[in-house]
């Protein structure tokens, strides 16, 4: 699912969630839980479907399910194929920014939500993954940075890489861990 259309699908629902914001959540989950243990009351709580009229509930529902599907497929594939859903690039700058920080903040809401405990026996690099999303869940941007669209697109990317290659590496723990 491309992020404009899901944005498009929240917008007409009256939503307020940010699309990257769940699907950080929903990646966290399933690194958590697993696909087969997420329970289906996860999509309507998240999108505060008891406040949506029915044909809506069940489009969001369904591309959520949808959105599950391909995102498991990408984390599970040996391909490091997965990706955050963010903007494209031809979204302005501070609004990709604005998303990515989002996407953070949702991956460390799902660990809160369905995680392991954290301490003593977490490996020190999924701890140190979680510490820098939470860093980055408050991103925002200077005015030379958004200025300088190049260098901060450039910065962008490197984040966006880090985060990705993260999240697959926290999703293989974890589930290698048996967590399935």
């Amino acid at each position: 699912m491309q992020y404009a259309a899901l944005g498009a699908l929240f917008e007409e629902a009256g939503l307020v969630l940010s699309p990257s914001e769940l699907h950080g959540e929903l990646c966290s989950l399933l690194c958590v839980v697993g696909v087969n243990r997420l329970p289906d009351a996860w999509y309507k709580e998240s999108v505060g479907a008891e406040n949506l009229r029915s044909p809506i509930t069940d489009r969001v529902v369904f591309e959520l399910r949808t959105l599950r599907s391909e995102t498991w497929s990408q984390l599970m594939g040996s391909e490091m194929q997965f990706m955050p859903l963010l903007p494209n690039e031809n979204c302005a700058i501070d609004k990709r920014v604005e998303a990515f920080g989002e996407w953070c903040h949702g991956f460390l809401s799902g660990v809160g939500l369905g995680g392991p405990s954290l301490g003593p026996g977490t490996p020190e690099h999924i701890e140190e993954f979680l510490s820098d999303l939470n860093t980055f869940s408050r991103v925002g941007l200077s005015a030379e940075e958004n200025d300088n669209k190049i260098a901060t697109d450039f910065m962008l990317a490197e984040l966006i890489e880090y985060v990705r290659v993260g999240a697959q590496i926290v999703f293989e723990e974890w589930q290698g861990a048996g967590t399935e």
